[in-house]
């Protein structure tokens, strides 16, 4: 047995609850048939001394008399409690047949009704004296009656609750383990569940990360390997940009939660990085208002509409557009990000989109719950997406 769990228990300098110490106690591991066996000996042991401490100073029952009536009351009792908590109440009471299990409990009252009658007998033939002239009259009178009267189901109801009173110190002893066996499963089995939950969460957000940088990368690469096929002089440039974006991508958003200047920062390169492969002629504009230090974000929430934004804008040289704005205020964010589309190449429904735009709604539902509110809406030549998070 694992001393610790009692000593958790009994802690009273603990500042937790009773109740919360009761449930880190693990009685599937520490309730082993030994033990078991233990326990309800301690209990009829400590029940009979109390009766037969009862008996002897209380009623002033002579010692050997005092034996024989606890040694009656123990034999009396175990019946009823091993028939109804090991037989019955596993058979009928646990499986929702609570009527049945207690008209089951009368047989229970039969029982210890026979077994006390037996037992007065063999009091009143061995003719022991038990220093009370009421229970020596008790005991005659139950001895000299016939066995039909002692089981006459008017004797049995009348002594209904002299058996009830006689057998509740065991039920309630047993009832009481078992509420704090039962609340200690289940508190366990809560607490696994949440924390299973809390495992399922982290693992999502980790998967829907491994889902975007991947696609991050595969289309950064194209880029930079357009702009080497025209042996641009502004390639060695880009690839300087995407060195920072692969570190920030790689290293820095492993993390639950990121420097929002650092997210900003890398929105600003991978910007610039598509401003070199356009051109100056295209009209790409970057607007970031509001101060970001010390505030976090989760990393690359906002990539995945910036990216859409350049994969479907731009469509017409003249008339193609992207513009991003980003607002901090105090500690809310604001991005809002808007395209062109002209061969109505977007996703033809704005609430769903492509895999990474139901990635980043999963992440926002799993990291700002109830802080966030995103709107997408397409027109006919225009996509635009607003996305506010509370950061706080």
């Amino acid at each position: 047995m694992d001393r610790s769990f009692f000593r958790q228990l009994l802690n009273t300098k603990s500042k937790a609850p009773f109740w919360e110490r009761l449930m880190y106690i693990d009685f599937k591991k520490i309730y082993t048939p030994k033990i078991r066996l233990l326990c309800h000996l301690l209990m009829w042991m400590s029940l009979s001394l109390f009766i037969l401490l009862n008996l002897v100073f209380g009623y002033k029952f002579s010692f050997k008399a005092a034996i024989v009536f606890t040694l009656r009351s123990l034999v009396a009792n175990a019946l009823v409690f091993y028939l109804f908590f090991y037989l019955f109440a596993p058979r009928f009471f646990f499986r929702g047949k609570i009527l049945l299990t207690f008209c089951l409990l009368i047989i229970c009252v039969y029982v210890w009704v026979i077994a006390d009658y037996y037992f007065m007998s063999a009091i009143y033939h061995l003719k022991i004296q038990t220093g009370s002239s009421y229970h020596q009259k008790a005991i005659e009178k139950v001895s000299t009656v016939g066995f039909r009267q002692i089981a006459d189901p008017k004797a049995i109801i009348s002594n209904v609750i002299v058996v009830l009173y006689s057998i509740s110190p065991f039920f309630f002893t047993k009832v009481l383990f078992d509420l704090a066996r039962i609340f200690s499963s289940y508190t366990k089995a809560e607490k696994q569940k949440a924390q299973l939950q809390i495992d399922n969460v982290e693992i999502e957000k980790e998967f829907l990360k491994a889902q975007l940088n991947p696609h991050f990368l595969f289309n950064t690469l194209n880029n930079l390997y357009g702009m080497v096929v025209k042996k641009s002089d502004a390639a060695p440039e880009a690839i300087m940009q995407l060195s920072q974006m692969m570190r920030y991508s790689l290293y820095e958003c492993n993390a639950e939660k990121v420097p929002l200047s650092q997210e900003i920062a890398f929105i600003k390169n991978y910007v610039a990085l598509e401003k070199l492969r356009y051109g100056s002629g295209r009209h790409i504009r970057l607007e970031i208002t509001g101060d970001p230090d010390n505030l976090y974000i989760a990393p690359l929430l906002t990539f995945t509409f910036i990216e859409n934004a350049f994969k479907y804008g731009l469509q017409d040289k003249n008339e193609g557009f992207i513009e991003i704005n980003i607002n901090i205020s105090e500690k809310t964010i604001t991005f809002s990000a808007a395209n062109d589309i002209w061969d109505n190449t977007a996703p033809s429904d704005p609430r769903v989109g492509g895999i990474g735009i139901v990635n980043v709604k999963k992440r926002l539902g799993l990291l700002y719950p109830g802080k966030y509110e995103l709107i997408l809406n397409k027109l006919e030549y225009k996509f635009s997406i607003m996305m506010k998070i509370d950061l706080s």
